[in-house]
């Protein structure tokens, strides 16, 4: 059984390797395979081709999250916490975490682009399971209307994704700045108002 599970460790992080080396639109199961030194046979074998490999891959990251989510969900019902800090401390952690696996998103983000939304497994389990949960909580806490928050949610996980994601002279681009430093500020300025966008929404 070890050597099954070592098997399939040595793929995972050679396919995540091959991601952040090439980027999603050079992925294959060859390039995999060539980068763990093994036969492509084997990634059918273990995970039954290149996507049940990057469903894998994802899988850990899913796993991260729910347990880091787990851990700030009964803040939000909290009337002792300030909605807003919380989540601004959420989308700050969201930024990072999706920092921390650009190549992984970026894949996500162009198979999305691809078939129109997540695969349905995701899209109920993960994202829906998500928007539902705490949609609940914060709609209570604000009075505002539980789809409408969902819908801020969902934009402002998204928006932050795209920013965690983007290349240094892409992100330089968006936020108008040039220096480093200055870019670096401007997007976690950002990321903050994002929560209380979530909590409050942005009055026009």
């Amino acid at each position: 059984m070890g050597g099954e599970e070592d098997g399939r460790e040595k793929l995972i992080r050679a396919a995540i390797a091959v991601l952040e080396r090439s980027g999603p639109e050079h992925f294959s199961a060859r390039e995999v395979a060539r980068e763990a030194n093994v036969s492509v046979s084997l990634i059918s074998h273990h995970f039954d081709g290149k996507d049940g490999l990057m469903e894998a891959c994802l899988e850990g990251l899913y796993v991260d999250v729910a347990t880091r989510a787990a851990t700030v969900y009964p803040r939000l019902a909290d009337p002792e916490e300030a909605l807003d800090a919380v989540l601004v401390e959420v989308c700050l952690t969201a930024y990072r975490i999706a920092a921390d696996n650009r190549a992984l998103l970026r894949y996500v983000l162009k198979r999305v682009a691809e078939r129109g939304g997540l695969a349905a497994e995701r899209r109920d389990n993960v994202q829906d399971a998500w928007l539902t949960s705490w949609s609940g909580p914060i709609a209570e806490r604000t009075g505002r209307d539980v789809g409408a928050v969902r819908l801020r949610l969902h934009a402002a996980l998204v928006h932050v994704i795209r920013l965690a994601i983007a290349s240094e002279r892409d992100r330089a681009a968006i936020v108008g700045q040039a220096e480093t430093g200055a870019v670096d500020a401007c997007t976690e300025a950002h990321v903050r108002d994002l929560g209380a966008f979530i909590a409050f929404g942005w009055e026009i």
